[in-house]
């Protein structure tokens, strides 16, 4: 059986996406897989033991590049493969298999894909809250329910390139190493603010940590500011590909990532995740490892003042519970002073400058880190009683970030 998918363009969901790989090596008997996808995702799915092929498709995000569709279609028509995913849910992304001439091409309804799917499924959300269960369901029929547990992607590790990239970066394991991971490709609506991380940098410095920030060249200035302010991390940011990423997080001992595919990529490798969610939901996707902790506000706060009294920051600080659980997940010790302070605004009407996630509150690290909580880190988004003297202020209780 020769199978191509048509894989995405994002890293997360590349990842993701090895849930069906999984699947369908499963139910298959010797199934050839070949995974057809743009460069920014493509070496992902080299690191899937059950693909036998990766293939890059050089196309440019939102365009069509139909020169580009078309030689790629005339060399997968020449493999004969007997069955097609198409992951994405674009209409131009099916045109290769049906110019390949695949006898079955299986995905989901997307941009009205009639006739270029002959196996084309209609998305019921509430039935697959989740986008790997999107992915399973393709690679069953439409009345079979999924498997419970869920399959969980997991990425080889390439040791040599791995040796190779500590040599030419100068990283050494003298002592734990904690990554962050402070980018994301949809920009500062995902992005906890550099001021956040730095804050939780400087705790694990002083906790025994080595601290290497891991992104992208589009990354290097959030992790510039990150380094100025917390002296003596590593900022690999720019200097590295996307399978050095890989390699190189599988030593870290803890990842503490915005929601980005270098979170789903530290989960697929199995290290201990602090995943930070503000504008998006990890009830759609989360990290996928029993050793991840997902911190998040779960609303969006009202465009007004904010202030945090000192009953509501008590335990948990931003910064603070940040660090708290990448102490945790990296079995360290608590040490030093760490805690919450809060800068306050008064209302325009509109978001503070350098606002995140909707919310004008910002924090240094202030509060002494104690042990960790074991009640749940999520914000309680009901305002409570204005301060006196001040009728505008709304005070709430601090959210984990």
């Amino acid at each position: 059986m020769r199978i191509l998918i048509v894989g995405p363009a994002w890293v997360g969901d590349m990842v993701m996406a090895h849930t069906l790989v999984q699947t369908l090596a499963s139910r298959h008997a010797d199934p050839e897989i070949v995974v057809l996808a743009p460069p920014a995702s493509q070496p992902i799915a080299e690191r899937m033991p059950e693909v036998s092929e990766s293939i890059r498709l050089d196309v440019r995000h939102g365009r069509l590049d139909w020169s580009v569709r078309r030689k790629a279609a005339k060399e997968m028509r020449s493999r004969r493969f007997d069955l097609a995913f198409v992951l994405p849910n674009s209409f131009k992304s099916a045109l290769i298999p049906l110019w390949a001439r695949v006898p079955r091409r299986v995905g989901w309804h997307g941009e009205s894909r009639y006739g270029v799917l002959n196996d084309r499924r209609r998305l019921t959300p509430e039935r697959y809250p989740l986008m790997i269960e999107r992915y399973l369901a393709l690679g069953r029929p439409p009345d079979e329910d999924l498997p419970r547990p869920h399959p969980r992607p997991r990425l080889q590790v390439d040791e040599a390139n791995r040796m190779e990239a500590r040599a030419r970066l100068g990283l050494t394991l003298d002592g734990p190493v904690a990554a962050l991971c402070p980018g994301s490709e949809y920009g500062p609506a995902k992005r906890w603010p550099p001021d956040h991380y730095a804050a939780v940098a400087r705790a694990l410095l002083d906790s025994g940590h080595q601290v290497w920030l891991v992104g992208s060249s589009g990354d290097a200035p959030t992790c510039a500011e990150i380094g100025a302010a917390a002296p003596g991390v590593v900022d690999l940011s720019g200097r590295t590909t996307l399978l050095d990423a890989v390699d190189l997080l599988s030593l870290a001992d803890v990842v503490v990532s915005n929601d980005s595919g270098l979170m789903h990529v530290a989960c697929a490798l199995d290290r201990r995740v602090v995943a930070l969610f503000g504008s998006t939901s990890p009830e759609y996707t989360p990290p996928l490892s029993d050793g991840a902790t997902v911190l998040r506000t779960e609303a969006a706060l009202p465009l007004r003042t904010h202030r945090l009294s000192d009953d509501a920051t008590a335990g948990a600080g931003s910064g603070a519970a940040v660090a708290d659980a990448g102490r945790r997940l990296g079995r360290i010790p608590s040490q030093g002073p760490v805690a919450a302070t809060s800068r306050r605004r008064r209302s325009t009407g509109s978001p503070p400058a350098g606002c995140r996630y909707r919310s004008a509150i910002r924090f240094k690290a202030t509060r002494t880190v104690e042990k960790w909580r074991d009640t749940s880190l999520k914000m309680d988004s009901r305002p409570r009683a204005p301060a006196s003297g001040d009728d505008e202020a709304m005070v709430y209780p601090v959210a984990p970030i």
